[in-house]
């Protein structure tokens, strides 16, 4: 369903961007390039880029862009976090702000995410952000619905197809795959069961705005379309989008080697592992033996009595919402880098510590 379409689209980004062989910031800016793919590449592309490196941010600014329009709320997860449980608040702006449309998104994160005073916001925080902003957009469609409300609901889903917004008509049509997954997205679970009456429903059929428009504002009745009801188990809500993923996760940058340790003095003794003596403590408890030696050398400096005093002091704490402020006053005494693995893992597991100290 999405094959060709994601051919085509690459198709036509590649030949907007005309002769361009190395490239620089202003040759994207200058070229005739969507709005989208200008984004994207400002944002992801390395320094002094040749064709082949254009050609690949082509590549994945297309699919990225068709995953966002048709399940926004996975993409901006998947691309912004990747397998990560949280990322550094200059990284998420500069992600969340490639995307030129469903503001309403960007709007939802970009504030909380400057107002907090955090350095690092979980995947959990954006994710319910956005669920946020689908209940209002659900209210505000189901409210005296009406078509244009619908249509504009639905109306970068008809862009994918038809190049022209006055080509959008009330016979203009997307494959029922489009809507589903648009609203299984979103878990608009009821509306997605208005569709369930149409007949041999599956993801190629090609359902227009005026039937759309009628569905969701409870004006469908029985037509030629309709000679039966569908069966259940001929229903595809369970079914996964078969829409092409694309891996976006940055390289973390390689951190400096590990001194090995010295050589055995001799070939029948084995090096000694490093212990550390540790307090008795619900976080601890969370990391591994060599976990803790790295974050001990990584975030405290090798300085255990700190390390000791503000695993006590979280361990004090209520919520997340109070332990991220001293997390982030001490990232900042020890100018810890944000980026590297062993910190992520430390704060994801803060903060899950907290998610079930909450929930308990």
């Amino acid at each position: 369903m999405f094959d060709k379409l994601i051919e085509r689209k690459i198709g036509e980004e590649t030949q907007l961007a005309g002769a361009i062989q190395k490239f620089t910031l202003h040759d994207i800016e200058s070229s005739r390039m969507s709005a989208f793919t200008k984004a994207f590449i400002a944002a992801e592309m390395p320094e002094g880029g040749f064709r082949a490196d254009l050609e690949d941010l082509i590549d994945k600014s297309v699919k990225l862009n068709l995953n966002f329009t048709i399940r926004p709320k996975w993409t901006i997860l998947h691309y912004v976090f990747g397998s990560f449980d949280s990322k550094p608040v200059e990284q998420i702006l500069s992600r969340i702000g490639i995307f030129k449309y469903y503001r309403f998104y960007e709007e939802s994160i970009r504030p909380y995410v400057i107002e907090s005073g955090l350095m690092v916001i979980t995947k959990k925080k954006v994710s319910d952000l956005i669920d946020d902003a689908n209940k209002i957009l659900y209210e505000k469609l189901i409210t005296e619905p009406s078509a244009v409300k619908t249509k504009n609901f639905f109306i970068h889903l008809f862009k994918l197809k038809y190049e022209e917004t006055t080509d959008i008509n009330l016979d203009a049509s997307v494959p029922y795959g489009f809507i589903r997954i648009f609203l299984e997205d979103k878990e608009y679970t009821e509306i997605l069961g208005k569709f369930s009456t149409l007949r041999k429903l599956d993801d190629d059929k090609e359902i227009n705005l005026k039937t759309i428009i009628k569905l969701i504002n409870g004006k469908y009745i029985s037509e030629e379309e309709l000679a039966e009801a569908p069966k259940p188990a001929e229903e595809n809500t369970d079914k996964k989008p078969d829409i092409i993923d694309v891996e976006l996760e940055p390289e973390i940058p390689a951190e400096e080697p590990e001194e090995e340790p010295a050589p055995a003095p001799a070939p029948e003794k084995k090096p000694v592992k490093e212990t550390i003596s540790l307090p008795d403590s619900e976080i601890f408890a969370l990391f591994k033996t060599d976990k803790i030696l790295k974050i001990l050398k990584k975030i405290f400096h090798n300085d255990r009595n700190e390390m000791f005093g503000i695993i006590s002091q979280l361990e004090g704490i209520r919520k997340w919402d109070d332990a991220s402020p001293v997390l982030k006053e001490l990232f900042e005494k020890n100018n810890v880098n944000l980026y590297d693995r062993d910190v992520l893992l430390f704060v994801n597991t803060i903060n899950d510590y907290f998610n079930r100290k909450n929930d308990n």
